[in-house]
């Protein structure tokens, strides 16, 4: 009897690069010459053609697959009356014996004849793809890229869609449908994507794996659907599925948790996403929203991780996930950070801090010694790239490329490494070994600067630390053969045990306390430019996403070149973060309750988790019933995440300035404060109704990520709880009919509203998403619409026709009413939280929380300068933490609130020919 291989041992990881599947048949093979891998007679099996070599595969285990390209063929011709092929080649190569994953055999020299006799298929069918594709392989490349795309394409344009293979085919509507790439780890399966109003589905050009036809998964049980890159192209979708419970095995699904398609042009890829996530509902929308870090999903993410609702490991993930990595694309592959750097010790304490990696450091960095021949290179690029030169860098390698990730786990996927390597493993030497040695290299080589993947903070994933498999990785220098990684004395041998400490380090409260660093360093303000300098952190241009636009590249050899160099040398992650982020404040015990979650996760289930972490508190307040329900005074209150207590204590504050502000008691300076005061709406839900004053007339606002404006010149009672409906399409006005109060009610997460003083029936509005408004009171429309900045606007203020603006990016935009120009410059290394204008200058007072308050000369502004912080006219420093709410009074003062909600006067003394000069008094 003879053993078959109980599934199939052809995979699209046996192709080579840009190598494509064009058809299969059932055959019988002979072999004429002495190779011998045929044991002599005939062989049953399967001849699958390709675009740039035949396969066959036999049926009987013990015979390895081979491979014949196209361009060893001497002879290749059909026989119609025998129904068969001759392959005559001198060179051939023998894969995946008995079937594991061994190096490649390469047979060459010796002419050997292969006959073909096809059961079922006709000669007819095959022998025309298999010589066109004789005929491109003596072309040159780029002309035998070309014949293959377009015969690809043919193919793909005669491929129907199989309506039978509808879940319910009397009721579903199909409403997107075109060709697309299936994209996995090394591999690409062309096809049709189809979306209906029910379900999306995939059907291959060929079903190779001989399994389900189409696969398909429902689009209520899609958590996601974002934006992805393929090759430096701005082409593809990645969607993040919910799967059955087990217990329901008979539910069609996709099989896996996500699933990763690239489209032809961008254009097509926006269509399909527009059919998905028409049809996925609400959740998903914002789930997307969270991958693509928008504004608004992305700072509640953030706020949820600083208060512990998310774990670091859970954090970290999104981050990923959110700057476009994926695990379907090993060029994108999630990074992680080393944590611990004690290899060597028996035993670790996880609260000696002297045991973990300085984190505010790139990982090249770590070693002043290395650092140092790194800088001078530096130097000595900058001198060459003015006599033409290459933009210099300090790496000359990446943290993170397909090389480095396989490096990590050949062991659990060597399929891939021989895909990478051409059929080979890696030189034993080179191997990943051991964890200290792996430490050692990447604090001393020169050209090894790699971080770690998430698989080394999952309990449960240690097949990639075990050589389970037997593979045959070769012997060392020293004799010592390579099997299981060495693990550090303090891991016992274990590795499971080695995989819980490395996860408790990461969850550690040192690691809280660093961890925002290294998010800096890699998803953030220290990723490039100036602040990459600064902390030593530059890698070589190609690395940086939209520094390159692989499309404008028409030399097609220059193109490929390009795609090449960047998916070997690796690709740093979308900037997702445009000011220092902030840090963590939570404690050990907080992470008691993520203890069940700690065994590895998938990107979806990551998805899952933080879509209903961000859910919540976009809903509910995060602390309950707290007192911030029913404030009137805060301002900018969920972006500061003050603690109940603290909120509690400034709403006493409050309260007693308001009584000692009723029984007279107050001063002048403080009855104008108080009479002048600019409320701020929050979209977290934690303000509940807010009153804009602005000497008589007055806006009653209504925080659930909306305003509600009250006209003051009409009586009737006040409606409190209007509502609006949720909207996806950024901010926008919705009517309302019948009250005795005329509303207008805006929507898409507010945070300032500003009356202008010259003209108090215009309104400016601003909104999370960067964008503000300018509307009209007396006709309730909106007469200026302007997207300034793509973090969140904080605090707006009118001089003459101009609105300024500022917020989390720190700078001060300008925007004319009249015109409809902007200009803007960086006036501040944290987020700004108030503007105030002089009523009788062309002076404007910025105040934030990077614990200062500047003033700045509208007409001698550095307007256009953005990537520094501008030098103003004068600055001071508050003496109580961040500044969160400023206001100028009549008598040329200013009164400034921190975050302790301490009331900080500031004298202003203004000189005609002088600075403007500050000074604290107390109160």
């Amino acid at each position: 009897m003879v053993p078959s291989g109980g599934g199939c041992r052809f995979s699209l990881l046996l192709l080579e690069d840009d190598e494509f599947y064009i058809t299969e048949c059932v055959c019988m093979c002979e072999e004429d010459g002495t190779s011998g891998q045929l044991r002599g007679g005939s062989v049953a099996g399967q001849l699958r053609v390709c675009t740039k070599s035949v396969f066959f595969e036999p049926d009987d285990v013990r015979i390895p697959v081979m491979r014949i390209p196209y361009v060893s063929m001497d002879e290749l011709e059909g026989n119609a009356s025998e129904n068969g092929i001759r392959v005559v080649a001198h060179r051939y190569t023998t894969m995946k014996p008995q079937g594991r994953d061994a190096p490649y055999t390469f047979c060459r020299g010796r002419q050997v004849t292969w006959r073909f006799r096809l059961s079922y298929a006709k000669v007819a069918d095959i022998i025309p793809y298999a010589q066109q594709m004789l005929m491109s392989s003596r072309l040159g490349r780029n002309e035998m890229k070309e014949m293959h795309d377009v015969f690809l394409s043919q193919l793909e344009a005669e491929q129907r869609f199989d309506l039978g293979s509808l879940e319910d085919p009397t009721c579903e509507r199909i409403v997107f449908e075109k060709p697309a790439m299936l994209v996995s780890r090394l591999t690409k399966e062309r096809g049709k994507f189809v979306v209906t109003d029910v379900r999306f589905y995939f059907q291959p050009l060929h079903n190779i794996s001989g399994g389900e036809h189409v696969r398909s998964h429902r689009l209520s049980a899609v958590y996601a659907a974002a934006r992805r890159r393929s090759s430096l192209r701005d082409v593809g979708i990645e969607l993040f599925l919910k799967m059955p419970a087990k217990r329901r095995t008979t539910v069609k699904h996709w099989g896996c948790s996500n699933a990763f398609f690239v489209f032809r042009s961008k254009e097509e890829r926006e269509e399909a996403l527009g059919a998905v996530l028409d049809h996925v509902g609400e959740d998903g929308s914002i789930a997307g929203g969270l991958l693509e870090a928008e504004g608004r999903y992305c700072q509640v993410a953030t706020m949820a991780w600083q208060r512990g609702l998310l774990s670091n490991f859970e954090y970290l993930m999104y981050c990923n996930l959110a700057a476009g990595r994926s695990f379907h694309d090993l060029t994108q592959y999630p990074v992680f950070p080393w944590i611990i750097k004690d290899y060597t010790s028996d035993e670790i304490d996880l609260n000696c801090q002297d045991i973990f990696r300085d984190l505010s450091k790139p990982i090249g960095a770590i070693n002043e010694e290395r650092l140092k021949v790194f800088q001078q290179r530096y130097a000595d690029m900058v001198e060459m790239q003015m006599h033409g030169g290459e933009e210099p860098f300090l790496y000359g390698t990446h943290y993170s490329c397909p090389g480095y990730t396989l490096f990590w786990l050949v062991r659990s996927m060597p399929e891939h490494m021989l895909r990478l390597q051409n059929g080979k493993f890696d030189a034993p030497d080179r191997s990943f070994t051991g964890i200290r040695e792996a430490w050692e290299s990447v604090c001393h080589s020169p050209t090894d600067v790699k971080e770690l993947i998430p698989e080394f903070f999952c309990p449960g994933a240690e097949d990639f630390l075990k050589n389970s498999r037997g593979l045959a990785l070769g012997c060392r220098q020293n004799g010592k053969p390579v099997g299981d990684v060495e693990l550090p004395p303090w891991a016992h041998n274990d590795a499971r045990y080695f995989l819980e400490k490395q996860w408790e380090a990461l969850e550690s409260p040192y690691v809280s306390a660093n961890l925002h660093h290294w998010i800096d360093l890699v998803f953030g303000v220290c990723q490039r430019g100036e602040d990459a300098l600064r902390n030593n952190n530059v890698f070589r241009q190609l690395t940086y996403e939209g520094l390159v636009n692989i499309d404008d590249i028409e030399d097609p050899v220059e193109k490929r070149s390009m795609e090449v160099a960047v998916a070997e040398f690796g690709q740093c992650p979308r900037q997702i973060f445009y000011r220092n982020h902030p840090q963590r404040r939570v404690c050990r015990s907080s992470f008691e309750a993520h203890e069940k979650s700690r065994n590895a996760m998938d990107g979806s289930e990551i998805i899952a988790k933080v879509l209903h972490v961000v859910q919540s508190l976009l809903e509910s307040p995060p602390d309950g019933d707290d007192a911030a329900s029913n404030d009137s005074d805060i301002a900018l209150l969920h972006a500061l995440e003050v603690t109940k207590e603290e909120y509690s204590t400034l709403l006493e504050t409050m309260d007693s300035k308001k009584e000692r502000s009723a029984s007279g008691s107050t001063t002048d300076s403080q009855s104008s404060f108080q009479q002048r005061l600019q409320t701020v709406v929050s979209s977290s839900k934690r303000a509940g109704s807010n009153l804009l004053k602005y000497g008589n007339e007055a806006l009653a606002a209504k925080v659930s990520s909306s305003l509600q404006a009250l006209s003051p010149r009409k009586n009737g009672s006040r409606k409190n709880d209007a509502s609006s409906p949720r909207q996806d399409d950024g901010p926008h006005l919705v009517r309302e009919q019948g009250a005795s109060w005329e509303t207008s009610v805006f929507s898409g997460g507010l945070t300032s509203v500003e009356i202008n003083p010259l003209n108090p029936s215009d309104v400016s509005i601003s909104f999370q998403d960067g964008h503000i408004l300018v509307f009209d009171l007396l006709t309730k429309e909106h007469r200026r619409r302007c997207a300034l900045s793509h973090g969140s606007i904080t605090c707006t203020a009118w001089s003459s026709q101009n609105i300024l603006a500022s917020g989390f990016d720190g700078a001060i935009y300008k925007y004319d009413t009249n015109t409809g120009s902007t200009s803007a410059f960086r006036a501040h290394s944290d987020i700004v939280s108030c503007l105030c204008t002089s009523d009788e200058s062309s002076l404007v007072y910025s105040a934030s929380w990077d614990e200062t308050i500047k003033v700045w000369d509208l007409e001698t502004a550095p307007w256009g300068q953005y990537d520094d912080v501008s030098i103003p006219l004068n600055t001071i420093a508050s003496p109580a933490g961040a500044i969160w709410s400023m206001e100028v009074l009549l008598n040329d003062s200013i009164v400034a609130a921190t975050l302790s909600a301490e009331c900080v006067p500031v004298k202003m003394v203004h000189c005609l020919a002088l600075p403007v000069q500050m000074e604290f008094l107390e109160c």
